[in-house]
């Protein structure tokens, strides 16, 4: 039996290196989606590795969308475009088993989101313009929906403008862990306050008035903020055994968090 664990685990090992090796090449070709890599003997020989070996790199390439296996003539390991909802998703699970608070996920949100406004700003175009009046509208025509993760989130379209996408992927995923913490109920009598402060951000953007678009977006992320530390507080307070705490309250008009 241990032999047979000391086995897989080599193979295991191996895989992991093999396909790290490949992610390395592929980057390094300029990640060409759609091109075929070989077949299965094919990558057996041009690596020397085992069967055995290969399929659990494979299986390590699939997993991380890397490759795929395409069948039928012609077929084999195929590069593929990673989706981002697999990173972001990997992202929060890490970000929630760390026990991660709402005070930090918007305190991270702030430093990004506010050096997103002038680089914004200064790639401005008439696109951009109408994205961001449209999100406006959107917020409103959906509702409640506002509090979901969508295109017309002002946070998320702030940092997709500034075409980095390390932005957007950060941003994407600290609003929707930050959403998922508010309680909804509590966070829809202010959702109107929302609406205004986005629509005098984005305007702010717009208008290329980088100051005025920072204050007002440090302002909204201050009642965010401040809303954040009394929810966190409400939280720890229920999670504590035998706490007076721990019994449900109702939420006071000023201690309502305004949505992410």
């Amino acid at each position: 039996m241990n032999r047979r664990l000391d086995g897989d685990d080599a193979t295991a090992k191996s895989g992991e290196q093999l396909a790290r090796r490949i992610e390395d090449e592929i980057v390094k070709a300029g990640w060409p989606v759609g091109q075929r890599l070989g077949s299965e003997p094919e990558l057996m020989e041009r690596y020397g590795v085992s069967r055995s070996v290969l399929r659990e790199a494979i299986r390590l390439l699939e997993h991380h969308q890397v490759g795929r296996t395409r069948e039928g003539r012609g077929g084999g390991l195929v590069v593929s475009a990673p989706e981002s909802k697999a990173v972001t998703r990997a992202l929060e699970l890490y970000l929630q088993y760390r026990n991660v608070t709402l005070v930090d996920l918007l305190a991270t949100k702030r430093a990004i989101e506010l050096a997103a406004v002038p680089i914004v700003a200064e790639r401005l175009d008439e696109e951009a313009v109408e994205r961001l009046r449209a999100a406006g509208v959107a917020e409103h025509a959906v509702g409640e929906a506002v509090f979901e993760i969508t295109e017309a989130n002002l946070h998320i379209l702030l940092a997709e403008l500034t075409g980095n996408p390390a932005m957007r992927v950060f941003v994407e995923v600290l609003t929707r862990l930050s959403v998922q913490m508010v309680e909804r109920d509590r966070a829809m009598s202010k959702a109107e306050h929302t609406f205004e402060d986005h629509h005098a951000i984005a305007e702010a953007v717009i208008a290329g008035d980088v100051d005025r678009a920072s204050r007002l977006l440090t302002s909204h992320l201050d009642d965010i903020e401040a809303n954040g530390a009394l929810l966190d507080q409400m939280r720890v307070a229920k999670q504590a055994p035998g706490s007076p705490s721990a019994k449900k309250q109702p939420a006071s008009a000023d201690t309502v968090p305004t949505a992410p």
